[in-house]
């Protein structure tokens, strides 16, 4: 018996120790990767924050309202990180200025969108009438089926130029994703044993739907969320370059790529710099919830 035992080498035992520390040093290594990469991420959206509640802190005593005409068309340099514009005002601080309002904007229509998609998903799930039901449903297909610059323009011309009402009209539009993910979430959950169970125990609906139905089904609707923001504040900003939004001299990001848009050619950073910084923005968010939802599904 003790001949069929077939002895390792100490070099190979060696080589294979080697080898098993070297298979759980990339591990560390993608843990460090990760970190690294969320680091440029994190720091703008830190800054983002920043501008959103404290501007003057970060536009170095420069007024996004002052008209300097001696300093108009001034290219990017020391003095104006961003250069000026036709008035001689400085595009960085308008830039940091900028970003609170479209920030606001994307935060109410995602709020106007969550809210009221959640409410519709739930009733669409839950409802036992027929006619409701068909309601519910055909409200959210006549909803998705405008196009968003319809509802936005709607509302505009029989309210006035508002950002306000921009993000009101584009939670609308948002309305219906979260409303079809809701009620799938409701539908699948309703089926579950822990619900039938709660309603045999003589449990009464509203308890059943806020204890056991709501919270199996938020994690997966908010799961979603970060990502319509990203989307929402693009909406937003593409709204107010339009010239659907509040009219100057306050800025806000679309505005100032739409300032912009006539001096490209003799002055191009009036439009490129508010543009870069908002694209920056939109992809540190995602990117930053991505690499998140990797750092989850590895644990």
């Amino acid at each position: 018996m003790s001949g069929l035992v077939e002895e390792v080498p100490e070099e190979q035992a060696v080589d294979s120790r080697g080898a098993a520390r070297g298979a759980c040093e990339p591990r560390g290594g993608r843990a460090v990767g990760l970190r690294w990469s969320l680091a440029l991420p994190s720091l703008v959206v830190i800054l983002a924050a920043i501008a959103f509640v404290l501007p003057q802190a970060l536009a170095f005593g420069h007024d996004p309202l002052a008209q300097q005409l001696v300093a108009r068309f001034r290219p990017p340099s020391a003095d104006h990180w961003f250069g000026t514009d036709s008035l001689g005002r400085d595009v960085y601080a308008r830039t940091v200025y900028g970003l609170r309002p479209t920030v606001l904007a994307g935060l109410v229509a995602t709020a106007i969108s969550l809210v009221a998609g959640i409410g519709i998903g739930l009733l669409s799930g839950l409802v036992r009438s027929r006619l409701a039901l068909t309601l519910l449903s055909r409200f959210i297909d006549v909803l998705s089926s405008i196009p968003g610059i319809v509802i936005v323009l709607l509302l505009v011309t029989a309210l006035t130029r508002s950002t306000l009402l921009v993000a009101i009209g584009t939670g609308l539009i948002v309305i219906p994703r979260f409303a079809r993910l809701t009620k799938t979430e409701v539908l699948r959950t309703r089926s579950k044993d822990f619900v039938t169970n709660s309603r045999l125990s003589g449990s009464s609906h509203a308890f059943t739907v806020f204890r056991h139905i709501l919270p199996n089904v938020l994690p997966q609707v908010l799961a979603i969320v970060v990502i319509e923001f990203s989307g929402i504040v693009i909406l937003v900003s593409s709204f107010n370059f339009l010239g659907l939004g509040d009219a100057g001299p306050a800025p806000e990001l679309g505005l100032l790529i739409s300032e912009g848009q006539p001096y490209l050619r003799q002055a191009w950073w009036i439009s490129t710099a508010p543009g870069l910084v908002l694209l920056l923005l939109v992809l540190s968010i995602n990117s930053i919830w991505r690499l998140a939802g990797q750092r989850r599904r590895r644990r």
